[in-house]
Parts: structure tokens; sequence; C-alpha cells
């Protein structure tokens, strides 16, 4: 320009043009870096998809995309072998305390006689008392 002002621009002359974000040409990448070359970060949590291990997000259970604790046990079925999930069976028959309505002979010997009866399909055959019933048929 005859007598102007010279370059005012941070371009120069000019000024950015538009969709660049630097005078070279350059534009943004998906994390906003200028000439950066990241292409995707679909789930915006600041990696680049290409490098993400999980594209969206984490559940409560670790699990990308996952569908969260739906197990019986949170984010774990019952273990095998466990009676649940915390699997504390006191007096070791097979029924976890829980749901275990006879785990000790001293809560109510006369319930824990029937239950032996019913689930074993014991009877008394002489046996003096309910304790020894209990003693027979393994509580």
């Amino acid at each position: 320009m005859c007598n102007g002002p010279g370059p005012v621009s941070e371009c120069g002359c000019s000024d950015i043009p538009e969709g660049d974000c630097d005078c070279n040409g350059n534009q943004l990448d998906a994390l906003g870096v200028c000439g950066g070359d990241c292409a995707a970060d679909a789930d915006a949590d600041g990696i680049c998809d290409d490098v993400d291990d999980c594209v969206g997000q984490n559940d409560a259970c670790g699990v990308c995309n996952g569908p969260g604790p739906i197990f019986e046990c949170g984010c774990f079925e019952v273990p095998e072998g466990n009676c649940d999930c915390e699997s504390i069976d006191s007096d070791g028959d097979g029924i976890c305390d829980s749901e275990d309505d006879c785990f000790s002979l001293e809560e109510d010997p006369g319930s824990c006689c029937e239950l032996a009866i019913a689930q074993f399909d014991c009877s008394f055959n002489g046996i003096g008392s309910c304790s020894d019933t209990l003693n027979v048929a393994g509580w």
C-alpha cells in the first residue's frame, strides 16, 4: 500500500485465514491443538481416540461402556464354591449364615432339630435328644 501502515496484522499484511489457527495454514485438531494430528475424540475426554483404551466411559466395575454392577455380587457373580457374595458359613453346613436359620445350636435347638430332620430325612430312631440327632445328621 502506498504510504500504508505496513504489516499490522498477526500474519503481516493480512489476518489469519478463516478456519486456520496460525499464519502457516494449520488447523485445530480434535483436541484443540493447532496443527495437531488427532482426528477424533468422540468421548471428549482429552485423549485422541486412536490411542484411547476406552472410547466412552468406564462403568463402576471398570468395564468400558459396561452395564455397571448388575450381578448378584455387584460386578461379579457369586464365586464358585461360595455360599454367597461374602461366603460366610460359620457352621460349615453349606448354607450361608444369612440364609441359615440354624448356624448355631444355641440359637434354638428345637428348630434346628426339625430343620435337620427335614433336610436329612433323619428321625430320632431311639437317639435320646435333639442334639444327638443333629450330631448324627452332621449338624
